[in-house]
């Protein structure tokens, strides 16, 4: 008689089921566009002055456009104003569209969209045309991919997570003096070694094909210490995941790096993580020290639920 699966058997079967869900969303550009205006609207978003985004990859939620209109943004705020009323997303049956101009990182050339640059499948996704497998031994770890953080306390904690059941405990809210049009600043990370290291972006044209092919920083800007971001000076962090539960606990690849990467950041940063409702589940399994996101928010729903 097969015993009780361990809560690693939980873990994959878990991922195995979402990831293909996900894979299968459809509607993906209008559902990634309202979600993305969703979180950029949070007056947790708006204060902040350091965001972290990440940009998108196989089926994950799409970032890219929203990162790109960001960076309009920064770059001529009052120009800008006035375009992004007139490109805001609006209703159309049921659903927000948004229409952004295509973008071309370095390493791709015409004719080819920069997700067939994503060349590693999460695993339980099918490989895209060209896709391949990164060389190494078996383990090697790649970014994105990652062990799920929920409950706990970082290095630094006060202790405002607790417990895979608890209640969830808002960060401290920002200075009066805190900018309330949004960040000032966005960093996108970048794998070195076994671990994310955080920079600067200016803008999309900067970026290229990284080692397990996520866009990241060419490899020519590298090394300039003005673009690189210190975890510690990052207000919030757009949070992927393959799974959560309307407690803030997360289901990663399996790989850890941001695992890592949040165990760093300030305890009074927000965590928020944008996904699909099919994404959401009852209950991720968590471990006492995993670190839970602040917010979801999907197509239909935020949580935890505002009260009413």
């Amino acid at each position: 008689m097969a015993g009780r699966p361990t809560r690693r058997e939980r873990k994959q079967a878990l991922r195995r089921r979402i990831l293909a869900a996900r894979q299968a969303q459809v509607g993906k550009a209008e559902l990634s566009a309202r979600i993305c205006t969703r979180l950029t609207t949070l007056p947790e978003y708006r204060r902040a002055r350091v965001v972290l985004w990440y940009l998108d990859c196989r089926s994950e939620l799409r970032t890219r456009e929203t990162v790109a209109r960001e960076l309009a943004r920064i770059s001529h705020p009052a120009s800008t104003a006035r375009a992004h009323a007139l490109s805001a997303p609006r209703a159309h049956g049921g659903l927000d569209r948004m229409s952004c101009g295509p973008m071309r990182p370095h390493g791709v050339k015409a004719g080819h969209s920069a997700a067939e640059k994503c060349l590693v499948p999460a695993a339980g996704e099918q490989p895209g045309p060209g896709a391949r497998r990164p060389e190494g031994r078996r383990g090697t770890q790649g970014p994105g991919l990652d062990r799920p953080r929920g409950p706990a306390h970082r290095p630094g904690h006060s202790g405002s997570r607790t417990g895979t059941a608890g209640a969830l405990a808002p960060p401290p809210a920002h200075g009066p003096d805190s900018p309330p049009q949004g960040p000032r600043l966005i960093a996108i990370p970048y794998v070195v070694g076994n671990e994310l290291r955080l920079w600067r972006l200016g803008g999309m044209d900067e970026l290229a094909p990284g080692r397990f092919g996520i866009l990241e920083p060419a490899p020519g800007l590298r090394g300039d210490p003005r673009r690189d971001i210190p975890p510690h000076r990052v207000d919030l962090v757009v949070v992927p995941g393959v799974a959560f539960d309307p407690q803030g606990n997360r289901l990663g690849s399996g790989f850890g790096f941001y695992d890592r990467l949040l165990a760093r950041v300030r305890a009074d940063t927000h965590l928020v993580a944008p996904c699909f409702q099919c994404q959401v589940v009852s209950c991720v399994p968590a471990e006492p020290h995993d670190i839970r996101v602040h917010q979801v928010i999907t197509e239909r729903h935020s949580y935890p639920e505002p009260p009413h």
